[in-house]
C-alpha cells in the first residue's frame, strides 16, 4: 500500500543495507526527521501522491508542471532543518552510488515495486528542491480544483507530533478561501477558530473538533473545494489530525468548538 508509514520504512531499511554495504558511512535520514519534520514530509507525501496519479492518468503533464511549481513555494518557505531532510533524500539515489533499482532491491532484500515508488517519490522532489535552492519562486496561485488537490489522508506524515503544524495549514486555508468568507456562518466559525489558534489556547480536544469542523465544511460544499498549501484538500489534513488524535484519546465533544460543529451538522442549507 502507498502510503507515508511504508515509504518512511523503506527509505530506514534502504539506509540500513548501504549502510552494513558500506556504500554508505553515515545516516542521512533519521525516523525522528521523517516524523518530526512535518512540512518536508507533506512535501514527500505530495510527490507520491503525484506519481500515483500521473501513472493512473488521472493528472496529465501540465498538471504535474502545476504541482512543482507548488512544491518550489512550498519549499521555499521551510526552514533549513526541514529542507535538509529533503536534501538528504536526494542522496539516497542509487545513481549516487553507480546502482540500479534491480541491483538495490535485490542486494537490500526490499520490494522492488516498493522501491520503485520511493525512488520516484523522490525523483519528483528533486526538480521541485533544486528550483527552490536556485531562488525560483514561481507565480502559481493555488487552484479551487479538486482533481488538483492531494486528498490522500494516508500519505502524509503523523498528525499527533505536528498538531500545530497541521491546524496552522487548516486555519490559513479556511480563513483565505473565498467560499468560506462569503457565507457568514462559515466566515465566523473559521475566525473563531483562527482566534483561537493564534492564542495558543487550543488542547488537543479543540484541535480534534476543529478538524471534524474542517472535515464537514469540505464535504458540505460541495462541487467546491478547500485547497491549502501547497496543494492539499483540507479534508486530508483535517481526518489525519482528527484520526491521529482521537486514537490517543483526544475527545472533540470535551471541546467547546464542538458547539460549532453541531451548529453546522443543523443548518438546513448545508444539508
Amino acid at each position: 500500500m502507498l502510503n507515508y508509514e511504508n515509504f518512511m520504512n523503506t527509505i530506514l531499511k534502504l539506509q540500513n543495507c548501504l549502510k552494513i554495504s558500506r556504500v554508505l558511512d553515515r545516516e542521512l535520514v533519521s525516523k525522528i526527521d521523517m516524523i518530526a519534520r512535518p512540512r518536508a514530509g507533506i512535501a514527500i507525501g505530495v510527490a507520491m501522491w503525484a506519481c500515483s496519479a500521473f501513472k493512473n492518468r488521472t493528472l496529465g503533464y501540465s498538471d504535474i508542471l502545476y504541482v512543482q511549481r507548488r512544491l518550489i513555494l512550498f519549499l521555499s518557505s521551510m526552514d533549513k532543518n526541514e529542507l535538509n531532510v529533503v536534501r538528504n533524500l536526494l542522496e539516497l539515489l542509487p545513481q549516487k552510488f553507480g546502482l540500479d533499482i534491480h541491483t538495490v532491491a535485490s542486494r537490500c532484500f526490499i520490494d522492488h515495486n516498493a522501491l520503485m515508488w520511493v525512488f520516484q517519490t523522490i525523483n519528483f522532489l528533486k526538480e521541485s528542491y533544486e528550483y527552490a535552492m536556485q531562488g525560483a519562486k514561481p507565480e502559481e496561485p493555488l487552484r479551487k480544483d479538486r482533481r488538483l488537490c492531494m486528498n490522500q489522508p494516508e500519505m502524509l506524515p503523523p498528525a499527533r507530533p505536528n498538531s500545530d503544524v497541521y491546524m496552522d495549514l487548516i486555519v490559513k486555508a479556511l480563513i483565505n478561501d473565498e467560499d468560506v468568507s462569503r457565507d457568514p456562518v462559515l466566515n465566523d466559525i473559521a475566525e473563531v477558530i483562527n482566534d483561537r489558534f493564534v492564542k495558543g489556547t487550543m488542547n488537543e480536544c479543540d484541535m480534534a473538533a476543529a478538524a471534524l469542523i474542517a472535515i464537514i465544511i469540505s464535504r458540505r460544499l460541495k462541487d467546491r473545494v478547500v485547497c491549502a498549501e501547497p496543494c492539499v484538500n483540507i479534508e486530508a489534513y483535517a481526518r489525519r489530525l482528527y484520526n491521529d488524535l482521537t486514537a490517543l484519546g483526544a475527545d472533540p465533544e470535551r471541546s467547546e468548538i464542538y458547539e460549532l460543529y453541531l451548529q453546522l451538522l443543523s443548518r438546513a442549507s448545508l444539508i
